[in-house]
């Protein structure tokens, strides 16, 4: 998995455990999803160099999700999917170049 539920919750702003079964099961989801991203982009398993900033995301994702359930509000996860794909892409560029 690419981010821990303290992360999750940290953007939350909440700490108790009633949601924790809900929340590991969003971090799992996607990170099965991020697994396949990055096995298309060529760049798995995911390098040291970009594991912060994509924990930093996914946890901002999976937070977004949990909220976008609770209130239909999407906004959360649609910046989350830009730094993820961000993130992704500047990689990937750099990644090419240095590889070529």
């Amino acid at each position: 998995m690419y981010t821990t539920i303290d992360k999750v919750k940290l953007w939350l702003g909440i700490s108790e455990d009633r949601f924790d079964g809900e929340l590991n099961d969003l971090i799992y989801s996607a990170s099965s999803e991020l697994d396949v991203k990055l096995k298309a982009l060529g760049i798995y398993p995911m390098p040291d160099e970009i594991s912060d900033a994509i924990s930093d995301a996914l946890a901002e994702y999976c937070a977004g999700i949990f909220r976008a359930r609770r209130s239909n509000d999407f906004t959360m996860v649609k910046h989350a999917e830009e730094r993820l794909e961000n993130i992704l892409s500047a990689y990937s560029s750099y990644f090419g170049k240095v590889t070529a």
